[in-house]
């Protein structure tokens, strides 16, 4: 079982959630898969991510209510340099 399959979602997506929502919550999932990789602590994302822990925490547990998809999708490349979102032509 990969990274992928482990982290389950504090907070699942609802059935009805809409395309902006989906990005959103893949984007927290990226952050968090990246979390649970390379093993870091809540306090070294923090600051790779150059944002306060409560920011941090909220991310990872799919507040994605509170995040807009250009600041989780920098917040993405910060962590993962070469990170593309796959477009459905």
């Amino acid at each position: 079982m990969d990274i992928a399959e482990k982290v389950d979602a504090a907070r699942p997506l609802p059935e009805d959630a809409d395309a902006i929502d989906k990005l959103k919550y893949k984007l927290c999932r990226e952050i968090l898969i990246f979390k649970e990789s390379k093993g870091v602590t809540l306090d070294e994302l923090a600051e790779k991510l150059e944002i306060g822990k409560t920011d941090v925490s909220k991310i990872i547990n799919y507040h994605i209510d509170r995040y807009t998809n250009d600041k989780l999708y920098r917040l993405a490349l910060k962590l993962i340099p070469n990170f593309e979102l796959g477009a459905k032509a």
